[in-house]
């Protein structure tokens, strides 16, 4: 099995995954366009503070990230 992959946007949108982080963290296919987000993925979606050990460490961490990616950029909306 190979590491797991992904690639994200500046607003942390998932891009394009590999298939072990789809062992890992499930199929982003099954998620519509738009809602493929490690925000959406780490806050909303039920049972991750379980799946991920370090989750109350991580979600400080992922909310600095995302405030610090805020852009008044058009390209970025």
């Amino acid at each position: 099995m190979s590491g797991t992959a992904h690639l994200t946007g500046p607003r942390g949108d998932v891009l394009a995954w590999n298939i072990t982080t789809t062992a890992l963290f499930g199929d982003w296919s099954v998620v519509p366009d738009g809602r493929r987000n490690w925000g959406r993925f780490l806050f909303g979606s039920p049972g991750q503070r379980d799946l991920l050990a370090s989750w109350r460490a991580k979600a400080p961490d992922y909310v600095g990230y995302l405030r610090g990616n805020r852009t008044t950029r058009s390209w970025c909306r």
